[in-house]
Parts: structure tokens; sequence; C-alpha cells
């Protein structure tokens, strides 16, 4: 009778400590940004914003960098949303498979880049563009470091150069 009671307490022990170390209900293999395929980066935190959050997110991204006015806010942030719409339902089209897909993103892209040089002042466009092509060597160097597994982490479709 006491071993049963002993292997029963192990038993209970045991089931105890697997789900503690599982916070909040989660799977053990639930864990966001392990290395997968995640092509729009931010650690999968980014894949699980809505459009409008995104948008959000990368209107407020700009702000920060180019100090907009509430106007230019506004306009950005629609515009934002619009082309995270359409290249959402560009890769939904294409299930993801960004290389397929580039034919018809290459268009949005082009036409966010104009609407977007449009909004903004010219000193403006400058410094975003200047500060895109730091974000992309950024970018480049970690895919480096990465041992060359640049599989399009980290790219976001906000960014108008992906």
């Amino acid at each position: 009778m006491k071993k049963i009671v002993f292997i029963l307490a192990i038993a209970i022990i045991s089931v105890l400590n697997v789900v503690a170390q599982n916070p909040q209900g989660q799977e053990p293999n639930s864990q966001p940004n392990q290395g997968q395929n995640n092509q729009q980066g931010q650690g999968g935190q980014h894949n699980k914003m809505t459009p409008e959050q995104k948008a959000q997110k990368e209107t407020q991204d700009m702000n920060a960098q180019l100090a907009l006015s509430q106007t230019q806010q506004q306009q950005i942030y629609n515009l934002n949303l619009n082309k995270i719409n359409q290249t959402n339902a560009v890769m939904t089209k294409y299930n993801g498979d960004r290389q397929a897909a580039q034919p018809e993103l290459k268009p949005i892209h082009d036409q966010y880049k104009t609407n977007l040089n449009s909004i903004l002042t010219p000193d403006q466009a400058t410094k975003w563009e200047q500060y895109r092509q730091q974000q992309k060597q950024q970018h480049q160097q970690n895919g480096q470091n990465n041992n060359g597994n640049n599989n399009q982490q980290g790219v976001r479709p906000g960014d108008p150069n992906y």
C-alpha cells in the first residue's frame, strides 16, 4: 500500500512539474519564432497583430523617425492599412510564397512608395529613404551573421522596400 501511495505521489508531482513549465496553458512547442520561416519578423508578435495594429505600429515607427504632423499620421496610417490589406490578400492567394507573389506585390509597393512620397515633405522622404537603406543593410548583415540563412526574417509587409 505504501508503494502505491508513493508511486501516485511521484506521478502527481511529475504532472504538476510539466504543467508549471508551460505557462498560460501553452503547448510545449508553441513559442513564437524559434527560427521558423517568419516572413514578417517581430518575433512572432507581428504575425498575431491585426492589419490595423500593424498599420498603427508602422505609422508610429515612421512618426518616431520623421516627426509627422497629425494630418500626415492619419494619411500614412490609411496608406499603410491599405497596403497591408492588399499585401495580405496577395500572400493568401499564393499561400505565403513570396517569390510567386512578387509580380503582384511589386505594383502594390511601387504605388505605396509613390503615395508615401506625395504625403511626406522632400526632407522627410529623403530621411525615410536613408533610414530604410540603413535598416536594409542591418538586415543583410544579420543574415550574413546567421550563416547565410536569410529567409526574409525581420522584413515586415509595412516596409516599403520589402
